[in-house]
């Protein structure tokens, strides 16, 4: 019901589950997901055991939340709550720092990021897979650790940055920058594959 919704997965990367064969091929991805390292949850009411929506973190350098809720329960504060409560327990698991994006197309994520407490750090064009159209992406950074003060930038191939700062480019490497008094400076940490 949730994955099978056009509107809810239309800023997802996948397209609408169709049958119970497409349903199955998803639980096994996030087994395969789970395996990995990341963490994915269903988010239920408080008052039962009713699934209302997921939310999910990579187990991968860019620790990226995800989330989305039924469209019946949107604008309730849901993936706010669910957010912080997994926030909570990243940080009681010792991780250093979140990464989210939206499309700007959007919004309305973009404000859940930031309620939680996300930095903006920078905006970049990709060209959104499986869905196969470009996309303007928002990318947020929450610092779990008290350690880092600016944003850590995980670019892959084929994306290319339009933030108001030079293009960060790394082909599927790392490049890291760190805000100083609101400019951003570079720092060497450059890894080309």
């Amino acid at each position: 019901m949730l994955l099978s919704d056009e509107e809810v997965t239309a800023f997802l990367p996948m397209f609408p589950l169709k049958d119970m064969a497409e349903a199955r091929s998803y639980l096994r991805y996030i087994e395969t997901w789970i395996r990995n390292g990341g963490l994915y949850y269903a988010i239920c009411l408080k008052d039962s055991d009713l699934a209302v929506g997921c939310i999910h973190v990579s187990g991968d350098d860019s620790h990226d939340l995800g989330y989305c809720i039924r469209k019946e329960f949107w604008h309730n504060g849901f993936c706010t709550e669910s957010c912080r409560a997994v926030v909570d327990l990243l940080r009681r698991m010792g991780l250093p720092y979140i990464t989210a994006t939206h499309d700007v197309n959007n919004p309305r994520s973009g404000r859940v990021m930031q309620t939680i407490g996300m930095r903006y750090c920078y905006s970049y064009e990709e060209l959104w897979q499986p869905k196969n159209f470009p996309v303007i992406f928002r990318m947020y950074q929450l610092n779990l650790d008290g350690q880092m003060t600016g944003c850590i930038v995980s670019i892959g191939i084929a994306i290319r940055c339009i933030s108001p700062t030079p293009p960060l480019l790394s082909f599927g490497g790392l490049f890291h920058v760190e805000h100083e008094r609101g400019e951003p400076r570079r720092f060497a940490s450059l890894v080309v594959y």
